[in-house]
């Protein structure tokens, strides 16, 4: 088993811990920064959605990051979202996406004339 140990970073030159570092912020850091996802009008959306498919370029995003106690939406395969607040239970929904502009193919098209909602589209 590896463990990392702070006299191994002392071991290191300068440019090591430069490269270290690049390391770090390109590979490591955007996997645990959530990306901030968008309403079809470009606004920016609550912090509780977030991305279905986190490891994508671009993906659909749904509430599955509630603070307030209400159980998470439930992300599909195709990126639609199932509600699990009463009233609305097993309702589906389309709600943002990671790509502010829409114009990628990861972001759902089956509400295009919903741009003026700033939220979900409910089906």
């Amino acid at each position: 088993m590896f463990y990392w140990t702070d006299r191994m970073l002392l071991n290191f030159n300068t440019s090591q811990k430069a490269l270290l570092w690049l390391f770090i912020q390109a590979v490591i850091l955007p996997h645990t920064i959530a990306r901030q996802c968008y309403w079809r009008n470009g606004a920016s959306t609550l912090g509780e959605q977030q991305p279905c498919f986190p490891d994508k370029e671009n993906s659909p995003c749904c509430a599955t990051n509630k603070q307030n106690g209400d159980p998470n939406d439930v992300c599909t395969s195709n990126g639609l979202c199932v509600a699990q607040v009463e009233p609305y239970t097993g309702l589906v929904l389309q709600n943002g996406c990671t790509d502010s502009s829409w114009n990628s193919s990861d972001c759902l098209s089956i509400c295009p004339d919903c741009k003026e909602l700033a939220s979900s589209a409910l089906f």
